[in-house]
């Protein structure tokens, strides 16, 4: 009885190590569907871009349907790389590179991306990216933005003798037309009275609401926008604010004591302009009617606080 006891549990051991090495052997063929979305960074500052990947395993065989990514909410798609297929030993590898950046600062969710295998939806998980400012520090010196330098023209150099040609030309008319005319009385100059910083910052807004915005002109319109609040801001508070950036406008302003709501929807406002100016963002047509809304309500209080203090 020993014997049959003893036999019957090698036996069993053969078999077990048999079963074993056949599922080892097997397991790689046995494939499962899987996907899964990353980024190569889950923090950035608003308008940097980040890459973003997307992959599916499937089963030899079965067919694949790929998503279409139009727009993510809070992001803006820059590029859509070609989607990559790679057959495997154990199954089929889609995967592709998306470049996104975003200008909402915030913790916003990349939604989960739709893969269909074999008529079968599957979905990636969701992924949280942070979007924040530049860290602004009042007590750093100051250092204006740059623009973007071309290159050099290779005629530029003929420029300062065309302009002495066109001058010498143009005091020689000059000359000729003086002598030809006889010289009429001066007429007094009536000096127009001047405008209130107010009255001043109300023509301009007026001028800009009739304005027509043309595609590729935000640039330009955002430029007038931020102007007349800085020649406001010079005139009525005495704040130098032409040779400072926004961010260093948004601290001076902060110190005003400004109602919380319009402090936060202005330096709002002051953000796009730079974003506008400097990132090449286009907002539409309704956002450009707020902004200008939310500068010119602005300057009605600012205004109305230093007349509050003087008195």
């Amino acid at each position: 009885m020993d014997r049959c006891w003893y036999d019957g549990i090698k036996q069993g051991r053969r078999w077990f190590a048999l079963l074993w090495i056949g599922l080892f052997f097997i397991s790689p063929l046995i494939a499962q569907v899987r996907v899964s979305a990353n980024v190569d960074r889950d923090r950035i500052l608003i308008g940097e871009p980040i890459l973003l990947s997307v992959e599916a395993y499937a089963p030899p065989g079965d067919s694949i349907v790929w998503f279409e990514a139009d727009s993510l909410p809070h992001f803006h798609i820059l590029e859509k790389f070609r989607i990559d297929t790679a057959n495997e030993t154990n199954g089929t590898k889609v995967s592709q590179l998306i470049s996104i950046t975003s200008f909402d600062s915030g913790r916003w969710e990349v939604p989960p991306f739709k893969v269909e295998v074999a008529g079968e939806p599957y979905y990636s998980a969701p992924l949280s990216i942070d979007v924040a400012f530049a860290a602004f520090d009042p007590a750093e010196d100051y250092r204006d933005i740059k623009d973007i330098l071309e290159p050099p023209d290779p005629y530029a150099r003929y420029i300062p003798w065309a302009v002495a040609l066109v001058a010498l030309t143009a005091l020689a008319l000059l000359i000729y037309f003086l002598r030809r005319k006889k010289r009429l009385p001066p007429v007094p100059a009536h000096a127009e009275p001047q405008l209130s910083p107010l009255e001043e910052a109300r023509q301009a807004v007026n001028l800009l609401r009739r304005t027509r915005i043309k595609e590729g002109e935000e640039k330009n319109y955002y430029s007038k926008l931020n102007d007349i609040f800085r020649v406001f801001m010079l005139r009525r508070h005495g704040l130098s604010t032409l040779e400072r950036t926004n961010d260093e406008l948004i601290f001076q302003l902060s110190r005003l004591k400004m109602p919380e709501e319009n402090f936060r929807r202005l330096e709002q406002s002051l953000r796009i302009c730079d974003l506008v100016k400097f990132a090449k963002y286009r907002p539409g047509e309704k956002e450009n009617r707020e902004n200008l809304e939310t500068v010119w309500s602005s300057i009605e209080i600012l205004n109305n606080i230093l007349m509050s203090s003087a008195v």
